[in-house]
């Protein structure tokens, strides 16, 4: 099977071409399944043959079975977008901007009179963190020592179409495990989770909270620190890099929603949990991208035009999954491992 006619049939079905290299700082659900489309992209699959499934079908003569095989197989799969912004209910991608601003809104009505909490006007912190000299316009403290960012995660808009019935389209591509998530659906917004998201001390159980380098964003040398998954909030301090903290923000977000039994308003994403050391991210806004890879690690996902005058981004996490290809109207009854081969 060659992965580049698996984007060219997914193409195909949607009637749909590849992405073309953008500077716009917004993006649209059209622009998202282009790039991931694009044979640029076809690496991030990640796509390997793993085992063999064994399967038995019934037949009407004696031994009244017959022993049927199928490939098990281990890819990956961007189920999920994260976008990160600085002003409520301005999320980077199009289409969601109308679900965006009712979370901004439910924000300032339901959490806005109950705190101190700032829950709108970009990039703040919470009312009793102001420092001194954060009003002075010409003393921009803020860009320089604490940064906040308000984060977004909906489903793929390929999620639904991929192999699930009945709630997707149930399109069946060859060697391509059904997608868990569903396209467009509204895992996680930090307007309705403004208590948590806005407010450190929601996690100050964590033990990620105290213990230094335990679940930071960085690279594996210790060298370039981006910033601590802990606690999972919109506010960072000392990060003057407004791509950094964007990614931080998404890894916290990401790490939320993947997650069961989550101190935070959300819905959990199915699959598999985020981990900041081997996520595969992918850029889509300002501009997309086209490698894939965890945040802080070799440096591909961080270049000089990347860093937009405004600190909105948005990516697709590309999140691990494994099965068996599909066998209709056979049992399975066992799985043989075997060494890896990847087609990528």
């Amino acid at each position: 099977m060659r992965l580049n006619h698996l984007a060219l049939a997914l193409a195909g079905v949607l009637g749909l071409g590849v992405a073309t290299p953008s500077h716009a700082t917004v993006t649209t659900s059209a622009a998202i399944i282009a790039s991931t489309l694009n044979p640029l992209t076809l690496h991030c699959l990640d796509h390997c043959i793993i085992g063999v499934c064994i399967w038995l079908r019934p037949i009407l003569v004696p031994p009244y079975f017959k022993v049927e095989t199928t490939l098990r197989v281990r890819h990956k799969f961007p189920d999920v977008v994260v976008s990160v912004f600085e002003h409520p209910g301005g999320n980077p991608w199009v289409e969601m901007r109308p679900l965006s601003a009712a979370a901004a809104q439910a924000a300032q009505t339901l959490y806005g009179a109950l705190s101190s909490t700032v829950v709108s006007g970009g990039r703040h912190t919470p009312a009793s963190n102001q420092i001194e000299g954060q009003n002075d316009p010409s003393h921009d403290v803020r860009r320089e020592q604490i940064r906040f960012g308000e984060a977004e995660i909906y489903g793929h808009p390929l999620a639904s179409v991929i192999g699930q019935r009945p709630l997707g389209f149930g399109v069946n591509i060859p060697g391509i495990c059904p997608i868990k998530t569903r396209s467009f659906f509204s895992y996680y917004q930090s307007g309705f989770d403004a208590l948590s998201w806005r407010n450190p001390e929601v996690e100050l159980l964590y033990p990620g909270t105290y213990i230094p380098f335990y679940r930071e964003v960085r690279n594996t040398t210790f060298t370039s620190i981006w910033g601590s998954v802990f606690p999972r909030n919109g506010i960072l301090a000392a990060q003057s890099d407004p791509y950094k903290a964007a990614a931080v923000f998404a890894q916290r977000a990401a790490d939320i929603t993947t997650n069961s039994l989550q101190p935070h308003v959300y819905i959990r994403a199915p699959g598999s949990a985020a981990n900041e050391r081997t996520d595969s991210w992918q850029q889509i806004a300002p501009y997309p991208e086209f490698s894939c890879g965890p945040f802080g690690g070799s440096g591909s996902l961080i270049s000089p035009g990347t860093v937009a005058l405004d600190d909105d981004k948005v990516w697709q996490l590309w999140r691990p999954y494994e099965c068996c290809l599909p066998n209709a109207g056979a049992v399975q009854v066992s799985i043989v491992t075997t060494p890896a081969v990847c087609l990528l």
